[in-house]
């Protein structure tokens, strides 16, 4: 009976998840969830099916929109699919686009973290002895709601400090499983983080301090720490950015230049920076599709590649192992080309991360000394330097945050960080000659900078306020 319910009851809490109103799933097959997570066995493939969602938000939807909408990438004209995307004309009505899908799996994400958060205390209660498995379900758990809370506010609510107070509406704080007879509106973008902290804190005090972390594929306390120091960092409270990060690269910390390349073009890379990665095996992979180096949809874009220099180790990861240039290897693994080892596992938060929050919160503040130290740091690494020997050319905090930005471009390219990082600093969309979209520039600040609620939530749900269209 065991077994049966290991392989099917995930699947049915996708199933209830996406029922006609699935934020409200209180009491649809209430009684199915409750005897399934009757066993401790129930928990480790409830945490297994919360990351394959997770792996779905991140993969299809997330990471492309953050970079398409953004300035680094040139699509191909069968990228038609993204077009929409790039040149900002999503509508509500868009449901099978990335603005109704990126909304559907991310709540039923949320809901899936829900479950395992509402009936994992119960089971710790009745098996004490296997607190390492409850607490470690809680820990993931947090953490992928905090993830998935932050990845929705920042697409279809604008940036945490476009109101001073951070006022303006973020999106649903789903922090329990609502009841039918619930009211469910958007909350404020300083609730959602709010929110988003909360679950981060309560997951590094709740992971077991005996439990085994090698493993890249689930969140760990490092991890918390990491995505702490970025949402910080989004929240422009520079000081707490600051501590985070470092409490982050206590645990792990930048990977050689020799094993650089190896980190992306590799399945199972050994030993690299990586905090957390979402395991994409025996999964489909979107990015993988997207970058594909035979006939790529996107490409890298001027200001990516003018960016680079020849003996930088990140120009690199735009020549595949067969001498195919102008392409992304960040997703195309080149282990072998056999059908089976066709995935890719997306990296969701890595060490080099935290030196550029550590340098752009360290410019903010005025410490511009060691905001230049973390870009050297990368810079060597990069170009097979030592920090001293590496030159930085900056007269004021002005020119030495342009620097920090460029690094995060040469650095962070098609993780999933360009629109949110343009869209933080207030800044414009510039995109380069290349760029084939009809939108060569969106100037901040603009309604089309987050994306519409889609309309069947809209329709279904008369308390749901619905993004402008104009500015």
């Amino acid at each position: 009976m065991s077994k049966i319910i290991k392989n099917t009851v995930p699947a049915l809490m996708l199933l209830l998840a996406c029922s006609c109103n699935f934020l409200k799933v209180d009491n649809i097959g209430k009684s199915t969830i409750e005897s399934y997570f009757a066993e401790i066995s129930s928990l480790e493939p409830a945490v297994n099916g919360l990351y394959n969602l997770t792996y779905s938000v991140i993969d299809k939807y997330y990471i492309a929109y953050e970079e398409i909408a953004g300035d680094c990438i040139v699509l191909s004209p069968n990228a038609e699919g993204w077009q929409k995307c790039q040149d900002y004309k999503l509508e509500s009505s868009d449901e099978i686009s990335v603005l109704g899908y990126l909304w559907k799996y991310g709540y039923e994400t949320i809901n899936n973290a829900n479950q395992i958060l509402k009936y994992a205390p119960k089971l710790r209660k009745e098996f004490p002895d296997e607190y390492v498995i409850t607490d470690k379900a809680m820990g993931n758990a947090y953490f992928i709601r905090a993830l998935t809370h932050l990845y929705l506010c920042s697409v279809y609510g604008q940036n945490y400090t476009f109101t001073a107070d951070a006022s303006h509406l973020g999106v649903i704080n789903m922090d329990h499983i609502p009841s039918l007879s619930e009211t469910i509106k958007r909350s404020s973008c300083k609730i959602v983080y709010q929110q988003i902290i909360s679950d981060l804190k309560a997951a590094i005090k709740i992971f077991p301090s005996s439990a085994d972390y090698s493993s890249q594929y689930f969140a760990n306390p490092a991890a918390c720490h990491a995505l702490l120091a970025r949402v910080y960092l989004y929240m422009a409270d520079y000081k707490n950015a600051i501590i985070e990060a470092n409490q982050a690269l206590s645990s792990r910390d930048l990977v050689s230049r020799e094993a650089y390349r190896n980190m992306f073009v590799s399945r199972e890379p050994k030993n690299d920076e990586c905090y957390l990665r979402i395991n994409g095996k025996k999964q489909g992979s979107s990015l993988r599709s997207l970058f594909y180096y035979q006939e790529p949809q996107a490409r890298p874009s001027s200001k990516v590649m003018s960016l680079l220099t020849s003996d930088d180790v990140r120009s690199t990861l735009f020549t595949y192992k067969d001498g195919t240039t102008n392409i992304v290897c960040k997703y195309n693994c080149e282990d072998n080309d056999l059908i089976e080892n066709l995935y890719y596992s997306p990296v969701v938060i890595r060490a080099s991360e935290m030196y550029l929050i550590r340098a752009e919160a360290n410019c903010a503040l005025g410490n511009l000394s060691l905001a230049a130290d973390d870009v050297k740091a990368l810079q060597a690494r990069a170009l097979g330097k030592k920090p001293a020997d590496v030159d930085l050319s900056y007269s004021n905090s002005e020119e030495l945050e342009m620097l920090i930005e460029q690094e995060r471009i040469k650095e962070l390219c098609f993780e999933g960080h360009r629109f949110m990082d343009i869209a933080r600093r207030h800044k414009s969309v510039e995109r380069p000659s290349d760029n084939t979209s009809e939108v060569k520039t969106l100037s901040y600040p603009d309604y089309r900078f987050i994306l519409q609620i889609p309309s069947v939530e809209i329709d279904a749900n008369p308390n749901m306020q619905q993004n402008p269209t104009i500015n």
